[in-house]
């Protein structure tokens, strides 16, 4: 498969790299944990009075403490839409069993974080992590199991669940691939769980763009901050109500039923991604990732793997498919902002002045209104605005 010419790939300096480690430090403070664990960002007065405080017992030069409150924001977001996620999964998985559960409350989510080097939560390894904490109720590790594709912990915590608790959570709705990894091990029972190698479909059973799987997505969305819906999904982040109705639309279009035909599903991180590429034939996993690129509840990290695995054709085509806006306002965010003139100047011709101008309201309404110093949005802004109304 041929990539993308342009390496989208993050490089942070080992400066960065140190203050990225010291905002990971911040939020272990007792006080702003509780404020992450009561789903704050952070943002408001007292939070950001904390941190400041904080940063200011550091033994570094003004600069570097400045550069370092800069950082802090989208570090926190990060945590706070990872803590949102994994408790509204715990409440899917209670409300698919029916039975109370507070074992999330045994943990301290913030404190067990682990981090790539570019300022990213590792989801990956973080959710691994959660998988081996036997506080935690089997059936929710099993979820999270099988939401990363590890195939291993899949495995062990299956038969660790009754089949009352089986057949229960076979129906988990919130993350479709849930129904396509319990349909695998039930027809893999009587054969000691040996999986089929390179399914022909891997996606064929959890594929479940319903109406009731959208209302569940939705009804996740709804809950979060306003920031973290704008910092998570960009330019799809704005008015959700009309992003569920252009959705709605979608299914009944001829794209949707080709995405039933071919037995794809939409995926929520770049670990479980990989894992069914590697399954895939070349040319179902190039449709693999044109599918999910088109999910519109993607968010930054997937929505860049993808781009960085398709081809040039690939990108063009979802530029042209009315996302160029998207993918613009996902590489405006950090880590991604040195691709970011780079990706417009090499797909000028794709992009569309509806593109720039709704990028540029993304940008002024969330980024510049909001506050945000981690790069130099008014510049990005006001170069923007003359190419949108250039002549």
């Amino acid at each position: 498969m041929n990539s993308l010419s342009m390496n989208l790939t993050a490089v942070p300096t080992l400066e960065k790299i140190a203050l990225l480690n010291l905002a990971a430090r911040v939020c272990s403070d007792t006080e702003i944990k509780s404020l992450l664990e009561q789903h704050e960002t952070l943002m408001g007065e007292r939070g950001s009075s904390r941190i400041i405080e904080i940063v200011s017992l550091f033994s570094l030069p003004i600069p570097l403490k400045e550069e370092l409150l800069d950082l802090m924001k989208p570090v926190v977001i990060e945590i706070s839409s990872w803590i949102l996620y994994i408790r509204h999964i715990h409440c899917e998985v209670v409300k698919s069993l029916r039975i109370p559960c507070s074992c999330l409350a045994e943990i301290d989510l913030v404190e067990n974080l682990r981090w790539q080097p570019v300022g990213l939560l590792d989801k990956h390894l973080t959710t691994l992590d959660l998988l081996q904490d036997e506080r935690l109720d089997k059936a929710f590790r099993f979820v999270l199991a099988c939401s990363c594709c590890s195939e291993a912990d899949i495995l062990l915590l299956w038969q660790m669940l009754s089949r009352n608790v089986r057949r229960r959570i076979s129906n988990f709705i919130f993350l479709p691939i849930v129904k396509y990894w319990t349909h695998r091990l039930e027809t893999a029972e009587d054969k000691d769980y040996k999986f089929i190698p390179n399914p022909r479909f891997p996606y064929e059973f959890a594929f479940d763009y319903s109406y009731s799987y959208l209302d569940a997505m939705y009804t996740f969305y709804q809950k979060l901050p306003y920031e973290v819906q704008n910092y998570l999904f960009g330019t799809y982040g704005r008015n959700l109500d009309d992003l569920k109705k252009k959705i709605f639309d979608e299914i009944v279009s001829e794209e949707y039923e080709n995405r039933v035909t071919i037995g794809l599903v939409n995926v929520d991180n770049v670990a479980a991604l990989r894992y069914f590429l590697q399954k895939f034939e070349p040319i179902k996993g190039r449709k693999l990732l044109e599918a999910v690129a088109r999910n519109h509840f993607i968010n930054n990290e997937l929505l860049v793997f993808c781009l960085s695995q398709m081809s040039c054709d690939q990108v063009t085509e979802l530029l042209k498919s009315g996302r160029g806006s998207r993918v613009l306002s996902c590489l405006v965010n950090s880590p991604w902002q040195e691709s970011f003139w780079g990706f417009i100047s090499d797909n000028w011709d794709d992009l569309t002045k509806t593109d720039l101008i709704e990028l540029l309201n993304y940008i002024v309404n969330f980024k510049i209104e909001g506050e945000w110093r981690d790069f130099d949005y008014v510049s990005v802004g006001a170069e923007l605005y003359i190419r949108c109304y250039r002549n």
